[in-house]
């Protein structure tokens, strides 16, 4: 006869795979809500991938409720919306309101990736994470769903989590075919530290067919400087070339500060992706297996907030979850029908614009889109806190 104590430990394990953030709110969340949870990342070991990141204050204080120290952390700054000559076209006000909830100046904070995994990992519980284990495939076992490793290894979890990006394994053996497709646009990431620059303003700027924007971060608690520029590229079509003559070229005779970061950027650092899409999901839950981030509401890796919506996913698993007991379906099924079974309304209101922020074409076209989704990701977020008590206080 089994032990009553080790069938209760049993029920009470989830299995996450990705460690990017979201996939770390996730294992810090869970872990605190009382859950065995164990990370797996197919690199050898964990460290970000990408340069800065965009946190706003729904996020900030999701953090700091996990306990993390937010002094010297980020840098926030009012945005501006203008034309690559410098013309201004919009600017996005504070939000009076929201900085009193939150307790916080500001709205957006910017850091690098870095920075964020060093306050996130020492949260994660002793042997939480084990990297260099490549997801393969998950079997269901009677009550539990296991997963297989390309080492060989296996793990059985109660729950298992997709946080493992745009082309995550685990969703392809849950939906087949995810339906990616090209955008037709690349994007090239950097930063720098360009000291002669006001750091109250962060920027988007527009030609007819380039943006470039750039945000004030903190790096290793020093004043640098986040960019982004994006252009079209056809699908299949690698990049051959010097990347510091390319970008010089794309902006040529774009008005400062364009020029000035440019000039202090080691071209050496700058990252670039292709940018791909998926189909939106009406269902992120199938029976054991969950999903969060990318893995189920990808967003561009530039403005478009991936990294704070996949932290905002984890937390609200773990919220949702608290007390739950995996082994029983229909506590199960009561969770996901408060939070990951259908997408919230907050992801369902910025996932088609963020999606239609990815669209290069007449300046105004670029403007209107952009703006909106920035202004419906504040009203989408402010609803996230506003439903919870442990990061309003």
């Amino acid at each position: 006869m089994s032990n009553p104590q080790t069938q209760a430990a049993a029920r009470k394990r989830i299995a996450i795979v990705g460690a990017g953030p979201g996939g770390l709110s996730a294992l810090i969340a869970l872990s605190q809500a009382g859950f065995d949870v164990r990370l797996f990342e197919r690199q050898p070991e964990i460290k970000a991938m990408g340069g800065a990141v965009l946190l706003n204050l729904p996020v900030m204080c999701i953090l700091r409720s996990y306990g993390i120290d937010l002094e010297n952390f980020g840098a926030t700054a009012s945005s501006e919306f203008r034309t690559s000559k410098g013309r201004l076209r919009f600017r996005i006000p504070f939000s009076e309101d929201a900085q009193k909830k939150a307790g916080l100046p500001g709205w957006n904070y910017g850091m690098l990736r870095s920075s964020l995994y060093a306050r996130m990992l020492p949260l994660a519980p002793a042997g939480s994470i084990i990297p260099g284990h490549r997801f393969v495939r998950f079997t269901e076992e009677g009550e539990a769903v296991r997963l297989h490793f390309e080492n060989g290894s296996t793990w059985d979890a109660d729950l298992l989590i997709a946080a493992d990006g745009n082309r995550s394994p685990v969703m392809q053996q849950v939906l087949g075919d995810l339906g990616l497709f090209h955008l037709g646009l690349q994007v090239w990431l950097g930063w720098c530290h360009a000291d002669s620059l006001p750091r109250d303003i962060s920027m988007i700027m527009h030609s007819s067919d380039t943006q470039f924007g750039f945000h004030p971060i903190l790096h290793d608690g020093q004043p640098a400087w986040e960019w982004w520029m994006v252009e079209r590229r056809a699908k299949d079509s690698p990049f051959q070339g010097d990347v510091g003559e390319h970008l010089q070229r794309r902006l040529k005779g774009w008005a400062e500060p364009v020029p000035t970061l440019m000039a202090a950027t080691d071209m050496g650092k700058v990252f670039r992706w292709e940018l791909f899409n998926r189909p939106l999901l009406k269902q992120w839950t199938y029976g054991r297996v969950t999903a969060l981030g990318d893995a189920v509401h990808p967003t561009s890796p530039y403005a478009g907030y991936g990294a704070g919506m996949a932290i905002e996913d984890g937390y609200f698993l773990g919220r949702f979850l608290r007390g739950v007991d995996l082994y029983d379906p229909a506590a199960r099924a009561a969770a996901s029908a408060s939070r990951f079974t259908t997408p919230s309304c907050c992801h369902r209101q910025r996932a088609p614009m963020a999606t239609a922020a990815w669209a290069i074409g007449s300046t105004s076209l670029v403007l209107r889109k952009t703006s909106t989704m920035s202004t419906g990701n504040g009203i989408a977020s402010s609803d996230a806190w506003q439903r919870s008590p442990r990061i309003s206080s």
